[in-house]
């Protein structure tokens, strides 16, 4: 056997073990996801409260980015109300905020709202989902249908709903009708304000793929870890260092493996509902998500904040970080 066969030979266990090394670095590496994941982005904007994605994206339309017709909010809530019309003078709070967002822009139509699999599998949640409500509520699961018909397993299948929802005022309510469009069809002529709205609650298992589709990502960073305050059910999802940093890297993962691939991207800090000690380590992660995507953070300054009134154009605003 010649030498340079001996060589190839003696290498040969380097070059497996290298080519190894290097294909787990490219799935795991958060640089290399972060990378991946915002190849089309334009605008990211880290923020304390969730009403300030109206302001991010309000900001992003001013710079010519057109926003899609679906969104997708990693959130341990839905920030949707039913059976309830925004308040006039607080304007759109953290509860509620996504309601303005669908009555303002009337591209917009979709929600996917991804839970965290602690919650969409703890059984008391799974019972709460399915309960009906008759007066104004933070939307979880059903709220007009009997519970019988209504399956909460979303770890193993997403549960779609169908809202109407007020473009003036952002009332919305649940479509009972199995036919939406003969629900829907008597309000058209009469309404034109009116609009249909589609929510697909589903965790991140249950995420389909968004490959070649535009779309709107939100996170708020109480998926990672919450701390229960005002929280359906009592629900508390409060993590360690180790197993935030595992939930991080399991979220980059999803997102990059569903082909999430957005133009605008949300990133919410959302203290209190964030346990003050992981706070930190979230806002770093914020800021490591911005560097790495090659953007700078997009705003400083918001009109909105969590139960607070909106600043007019001419008054102080207020600030975030």
């Amino acid at each position: 056997m010649s030498k340079f066969k001996l060589f190839l030979l003696s290498i040969t266990p380097l070059l497996v073990v290298s080519t190894i090394g290097l294909i787990i670095f490219i799935c795991t590496s958060p640089f290399i996801k972060i990378k991946t994941i915002t190849k089309n982005l334009k605008i990211i904007d880290a923020n304390r409260d969730h009403n300030q994605a109206l302001d991010v994206i309000e900001y992003s339309q001013k710079k010519g980015t057109k926003t899609p017709n679906i969104l997708i909010n990693f959130d341990t809530h839905s920030d949707l109300y039913v059976f309830e019309e925004i308040h006039t003078y607080l304007g759109a709070e953290i509860a509620n905020w996504l309601n303005e967002y669908f009555a303002k822009n009337p591209n917009a139509d979709t929600l996917y709202w991804v839970m965290p699999t602690e919650e969409a599998i703890d059984e008391e949640m799974m019972e709460l989902f399915q309960e009906s409500d008759t007066m104004g509520t933070s939307l979880y699961g059903n709220s007009r249908k009997n519970p019988s018909d209504v399956n909460p397993n979303i770890n193993k299948y997403p549960y779609t709903q169908y809202f109407l929802l007020d473009t003036k005022t952002g009332y919305m309510k649940e479509f009972i009708n199995d036919n939406v469009k003969i629900e829907f069809k008597p309000k058209e002529p009469k309404n034109p304000n009116y609009k249909k709205i589609k929510i697909i609650t589903c965790t991140e298992k249950t995420l389909p793929d968004f490959k070649n589709k535009n779309v709107l990502l939100s996170i708020d960073f109480d998926y990672i870890s919450n701390s229960g305050y005002d929280t359906a059910g009592d629900f508390e999802n409060n993590k360690s260092r180790k197993e935030i940093r595992n939930s991080l890297s399991k979220l980059l993962s999803t997102i990059r493996n569903k082909n999430i691939r957005p133009e605008v991207i949300t990133l919410t800090l959302s203290p209190v509902y964030v346990p003050p000690e992981d706070e930190e380590q979230l806002f770093n992660f914020m800021q490591t998500f911005i560097k790495y995507s090659g953007k700078k953070d997009a705003l400083k300054e918001y009109r909105r904040q969590v139960d607070s009134p909106e600043k007019k154009e001419n008054e102080p605003k207020y600030i975030s970080f």
